[in-house]
């Protein structure tokens, strides 16, 4: 049985390019790790990266079921996080794509 793991990221400050407002991004972030850990999920923060406006969409790039994660080419650093939390990973390449975001 696998523990309830929430890989999350903070917004970057250029989320502003997607016509986000940084401030609010982040306190809606802070809210959003908040009620993970208060419905019993372990949050496990990414490094930032200030250089990709949606990277703190980390959940649109991976799909996990029972013991197998499926990730997207286009995350590759989410690889690594999720094998430590011992889970068989496939990667999905084009031309195909997948948005664990679209099946949440």
């Amino acid at each position: 049985m696998f523990a309830l793991n929430a890989l999350v990221r903070r917004p970057s400050p250029s989320i502003a390019a997607l016509g986000a407002d940084p401030s609010l991004a982040v306190e809606q972030w802070v809210g959003y790790v908040a009620a993970l850990e208060e419905a019993g999920w372990f949050v496990h923060e990414l490094p930032a990266d200030d250089d990709d406006a949606s990277s703190c969409f980390v959940e649109d790039g991976a799909l996990v079921y029972g013991d197998l994660a499926a990730i997207d080419d286009d995350f590759p650093d989410l690889e690594r996080a999720i094998r430590n939390f011992g889970y068989s990973v496939v990667r999905i390449r084009p031309p195909a794509e997948l948005s664990g975001g679209d099946v949440l």
